[in-house]
């Protein structure tokens, strides 16, 4: 019977390295914030611009595709912005007193009062 060759035990160190498991994809919680934050920017951009029209109907895209979205706030700011720029002053008045009530602590009340006037 021929002998069998003497095969060392592999330590750990011998060992491969482990295979790195691909990177899970992002959650679609990630995308949908990217979307709304491309989304408000547009919005934000056509403020700046002095076109209300234009941030209106974006801000209005928002809500209808991220009505419970993350970005709520900023939504509802650039929306009383637009108004203001809109010379919906009444609008504008009511949409921030809404704010107000709904967002009671938001760092984004001085921008409101501000576009407002108060």
């Amino acid at each position: 019977m021929p002998a069998t060759p003497h095969v060392p035990a592999r330590s750990a160190a011998d060992a491969p390295p482990p295979v790195a498991e691909p990177a899970p994809a992002p959650p679609a919680r990630d995308d949908d914030l990217a979307a709304e934050r491309r989304l408000l920017a547009r919005a934000r951009a056509a403020v700046a611009q002095g076109d209300a029209d234009a941030a209106l109907d974006v801000v209005a895209a928002h809500a209808r595709r991220f009505p419970r979205g993350r970005l709520r706030e900023e939504r509802a700011v650039v929306r009383i912005q637009a108004l203001v720029l809109a010379g919906r002053a009444d609008e504008a008045r009511d949409a921030a007193a809404r704010f107000g009530r709904d967002h009671p602590n938001s760092l984004l009340q001085a921008v409101v009062d501000e576009a407002i006037g108060r």
